[in-house]
């Protein structure tokens, strides 16, 4: 090296790992974004899903109720088996 002569504040080289290593970064900041909104649609679907089985479920409760009801039992007794 000359007198006189600067040394670059930054070599090729590491500049260039630099980059790389920013890169590699807003690589895995997007991949990660991504992958929380995914899983933030696939919780929303399971919350949908869930809020329609509760639904189902409830529709079955109050048939078995219906199902159950004494009323009902006399009334198959006595008109379709004939029970008095």
């Amino acid at each position: 090296m000359v007198e006189g002569e600067k040394r670059p504040l930054l070599s090729g080289r590491i500049l260039s790992l630099l980059l790389v290593i920013i890169c590699l970064s807003i690589l895995f900041n997007v991949i990660q974004r991504t992958s929380v909104i995914e899983n933030s649609m696939k919780e929303d679907n399971l919350i949908k899903t869930l809020q329609e089985e509760k639904l189902y479920k409830e529709k079955l409760m109050a048939e078995i109720a219906q199902l159950r009801s004494p009323e009902r039992i006399e009334e198959i007794a006595t008109i379709k088996l004939g029970m008095v």
